[in-house]
């Protein structure tokens, strides 16, 4: 019996290695052109990239410093991108490199999570369900990508993580409490989600008057908000105080209310999400709301979290799909928890030959599989299919240019590759307004001009392109075609009396 034990777990042991060797080697394989790098990465890798040469926390605008206001990712994730680069020199691989640490890093606690929380079984379900149900929202796609997601939801599942291993002792209380911190400070739309999540099991301590739970919770919620507030001041000392100032940054992305939006966030977590739903609802159903162990009061915390996160999703944000990422995987033991009980169910009605028992349960297993495998399929193999290098091609065109000619584009990611500094791009102010005109389908007034600072060569990429932003200058034939490289294109600056009419 005890041979028979050691040999599942010898089977489960080998099970997780190898499928986070896989992960790692497909990971490795496609990290430099699988997805292509986007305009979020480069915000985020430009200013690491500074910040690594000695330049400062800071972007970059015509050669001279400028606070990364925009940047709403804080520094426990730009920090170990700054050190690779440090490392390993600057690079694509080399900026995407901590997030597939992050990722495995992830993988790894979500299945220590599942099995404390439930069973070896349920763990090995949810790691399961996150490579085969996760759509286009899957750790081949977005778990290496330079984004704060991946790096706080990681920050969360290792404080949830230390929490449950040692959550009476007030050394690893601090602990989770400074991880859970880093989590929002790296992204901080986690602040009240999170926040909620330790009040949730606090607040049901007080009504039952279990005074010695809820000096724990408060230990526990003290520890995250001091930590917070520090690691706060060390992100305002590094940018200053204008980070994330830009009036309007929240009311075109957190709070948005215009109803299409609200209709396609919910679309998009009914096919995306789907598993996720289910799992959360399943275990509404089954939770007593105790919080008289660690196991009741993490499960409690990450239901929380998770509800509160997707409640947001759906009802207040403005829809996009990485928004949905720390959500999918922080409720993936839960979607393991709904699985594992639907395949007991269905093996107990066929042992008790409750047939068309066990045939519904069989055929709404399948279909949650196939509904978001095919899902999955789709988007993993377009991902992977596709060698885009035409952002390393641009790079080494512009990087054989004469120097002190300025640079012009809303491509950001363009910037990180380039040598120069000597590059411009619309204020922030602009880039919300685009937002606004192209995510909430607002008429605004874009006053922009893009010959005021008096660029020699115009980038266009998909970022620009998608915004329009350029549209008027190229109409006048203030620029004409120098070259193309995949989704980019270079134009060169006509001055007045040189006009030239674009090639046909």
């Amino acid at each position: 019996m005890g041979n028979g034990k050691g040999e599942r777990m010898r089977w489960n042991h080998l099970t997780l290695i190898l499928l986070l060797v896989a992960f790692v080697l497909v990971s490795a394989w496609t990290i430099e052109h699988s997805p292509s790098l986007c305009f979020d990465e480069g915000w985020v890798l430009s200013v690491a990239k500074n910040w690594a040469e000695g330049h400062g926390y800071n972007q970059y605008l015509l050669d001279k410093p400028v606070p990364a206001k925009m940047l709403n990712i804080g520094f426990p994730a730009i920090a170990p991108i700054a050190l690779s680069f440090r490392v390993w020199s600057v690079g694509i691989w080399q900026g995407r490199l901590p997030s597939l640490l992050f990722s495995v890093g992830s993988l790894l606690l979500l299945y220590f999570l599942s099995s404390r929380l439930f069973t070896v079984q349920v763990a090995r379900i949810t790691l399961l369900a996150v490579f085969l149900l996760s759509g286009v929202l899957h750790p081949l796609i977005w778990g290496k990508q330079a984004i704060g997601e991946v790096s706080a939801t990681f920050y969360l599942l290792a404080g949830l993580a230390v929490f449950l291993v040692g959550g009476r002792t007030r050394t690893l209380l601090v602990l989770s409490g400074v991880l859970l911190s880093l989590a929002c400070v790296t992204k901080q739309q986690f602040l009240p989600f999170v926040t909620a999540a330790l009040f949730a099991p606090l607040i049901l301590a007080a009504l039952h008057k279990s005074w010695q739970q809820a000096r724990i919770l408060v230990y526990w919620l003290g520890s995250m908000a001091m930590s917070f507030l520090v690691l706060v001041y060390v992100q305002r000392t590094l940018v200053g105080d204008e980070i994330l100032t830009e009036p309007g940054l929240y009311s075109s992305t957190a709070f948005v209310t215009v109803p299409s939006v609200r209709l396609l966030a919910l679309l998009g977590l009914l096919i995306q999400g789907l598993p996720t739903l289910l799992g959360l609802s399943y275990a509404c159903r089954r939770e007593s709301f105790q919080y008289s162990s660690r196991q009741r009061i993490t499960q409690l915390v990450l239901l929380t979290f998770s509800l509160s996160w997707m409640a947001w999703y759906v009802l207040c944000s403005v829809g996009w799909a990485r928004y949905l990422y720390p959500c999918l995987l922080a409720a993936s033991p839960f979607v393991g928890q709904f699985f594992d009980s639907l395949i007991r169910q269905m093996r107990r009605a066929l042992e008790q030959r409750r047939v068309w028992a066990g045939l519904v349960t069989t055929l709404l297993v399948a279909g949650l599989v196939i509904w978001s495998g095919s899902f999955t399929v789709t988007a993993v193999s377009k991902n992977l299919s596709v060698r885009d290098d035409s952002l390393i091609h641009l790079a080494g065109f512009l990087n054989g240019l004469k120097d002190g000619r300025v640079i012009e584009s809303l491509d950001m990611e363009v910037f990180f590759m380039l040598r120069t500094r000597n590059y411009h791009h619309p204020p922030d102010r602009v880039q919300l307004l685009l937002n606004k005109r192209s995510f909430l389908g607002e008429e605004v007034v874009i006053d922009y001009d893009p010959l005021a600072a008096d660029p020699e060569y115009l980038v266009i990429g998909p970022a620009s392109r998608g915004w329009g932003v350029y549209e008027p200058v190229l109409k006048e034939n203030d620029f004409v075609p120098l070259g193309r490289a995949g989704n980019y294109e270079v134009y060169r600056r006509v001055r007045p009396g040189k006009k030239e009419r674009p090639p046909s």
